[in-house]
This record gives C-alpha cells, sequence and structure tokens, in this order.
C-alpha cells in the first residue's frame, strides 16, 4: 500500500511540479493509474490472505503425546 503512496507523491511533487507531465493530462492518468492498480492489487491480496489465514478452524484429531 505504501508503493501507491509513494507513486502519488512521485508523480505529483515530483513529475507534475517540474513540469515533466501536464496534470490531469493522459501521462497523468496512466501513471496515476498504475498505483491505482497496485492499491487494488494489494487490497485483493489482504482479503486472500485473511481468508486463507483466518478461515474456518479445521480441528483435526491428534494423539496425546
Amino acid at each position: 500500500m505504501a508503493l501507491s503512496v509513494m507513486m502519488q507523491f512521485w508523480i505529483n511533487k515530483g513529475l507534475v511540479a517540474a513540469g515533466l507531465v501536464v496534470r490531469f493530462g493522459l501521462a497523468y492518468w496512466a501513471l496515476t493509474g498504475i498505483a491505482l492498480a497496485a492499491q487494488v492489487a494489494m487490497i485483493v491480496l489482504m482479503l486472500v490472505l485473511n481468508r486463507r489465514h483466518f478461515g474456518r478452524a479445521q480441528l483435526v484429531a491428534s494423539p496425546a503425546e
């Protein structure tokens, strides 16, 4: 999730402030789309991992030692 925040700083304070990318231009939205896609991918990954880790508990009988 930090990657998305870092990309937003890089795009807005780096590229736009330096005049390399026009604010709300095609390149701006393409780079912002990459940041948003990374954010969505991390949210999906978190949900999948949470479901795997905190899913239904499987009780397996183990012999006493």
